[in-house]
């Protein structure tokens, strides 16, 4: 399944976008909005709690070196998440 959330700045092409992408690989795909329901967010919780959605982590960063992440993340090019470990100085 893939969840996906459409650009309101460029609804028309977002939309058609995905349409087309799904056209050329057909999956399971289930539409949320940017301000889901208790119950979405419910449902998502269970699932990353199972272990059927995992983050993927690109690099883990201690706190001391967070300007250094965001650098990063402005320079493009991150193929995961970032996360900054707040036990580690």
């Amino acid at each position: 399944m893939v969840a996906l959330a459409f650009d309101p700045d460029r609804l028309i092409g977002s939309m058609l976008g995905t349409g087309l992408r799904a056209a050329l690989r057909p999956r399971k795909i289930k539409l949320f909005s940017n301000d889901p329901s208790a119950d979405r967010i419910a449902e998502l919780t269970a699932s990353a709690e199972a272990g059927h959605v995992r983050p993927v982590i690109d690099t883990i960063f201690p706190m001391a070196e967070v300007a250094e992440a965001h650098r990063r993340l402005e320079a493009g090019g991150v193929r995961g998440k970032y996360v900054i470990d707040m036990q580690r100085s």
